[in-house]
């Protein structure tokens, strides 16, 4: 079975990613994308509704929101860990080019594989 240059995040010590172990992972294990060129004002609720139009509700167990801490905007980018490595793929093909509406901002979103992948509870809010 191929593997890829990607890594699955696990709750093991290691001192160099922040107590979290990498271990190679299988592509068709790989559920987590990066969506890039989000607009720094979307909140959570914003992305999920994003999300949700494209047909993917319900079809997320997580996301992770970097944000700037003096003022608490997203960082222009969003980890989105996937229930199946089908929804990944599509994920992969619809959402590229997309733009979040509602939002003055022309940017067009950008999609690519997390490089880290996420195990479930790894994020800050996880969604049923």
């Amino acid at each position: 079975q191929p593997t890829v240059q990607l890594a699955v995040n696990q709750a093991e010590n290691n001192p160099h990613r922040r107590g979290r172990a990498m271990t190679p992972l299988a592509f068709e294990e790989v559920r987590t994308i990066m969506l890039r060129n989000i607009p720094n004002r979307c909140k959570k609720s914003d992305i999920a509704l994003y999300l949700d139009t494209h047909g993917f509700a319900g079809r997320y167990s997580g996301m992770l929101i970097p944000s700037d801490c003096i003022t608490h905007r997203n960082r222009g980018y969003v980890f989105v860990r996937f229930h199946t490595h089908g929804d990944f793929l599509r994920a992969m093909v619809q959402l590229p080019g997309t733009r979040f509406q509602g939002t003055f901002s022309e940017k067009t979103t950008k999609v690519s594989p997390a490089t880290q992948q996420f195990t479930p509870g790894a994020f800050d809010e996880d969604f049923a």
